[in-house]
């Protein structure tokens, strides 16, 4: 499913109820906030909320935190032409 903000209107029992998909945070303290794409009146509101397993990267790679794996020096007479990499094909 592709992740980002849904919404959508239905009429349950007269009453006008809207869904919506988006991310939110959870604090320590157990507080959830979820950012309302759309109007809605100020005060409390039947809410129902799933979540989903799959936490969200919290920050991204930078050059300075991305790994380094440091195999060694590389040989001197290594064979990294194109001929040497490909077979007669050329792929």
């Amino acid at each position: 499913m592709p992740r980002g903000r849904r919404t959508n209107s239905v009429r349950v029992e007269e009453r006008l109820v809207k869904t919506l998909e988006a991310d939110g945070t959870v604090t320590p303290d157990g507080r959830l906030s979820v950012q309302i794409p759309f109007a809605l009146s100020p005060g409390k509101h039947r809410v129902v909320v799933v979540i989903d397993e799959y936490d969200l990267p919290t920050a991204c790679l930078t050059e300075e935190s991305f790994p380094i794996i440091d195999p060694g020096p590389w040989l001197r007479d290594l064979p990294l032409g194109r001929e040497d990499l490909y077979c007669d094909a050329g792929r």
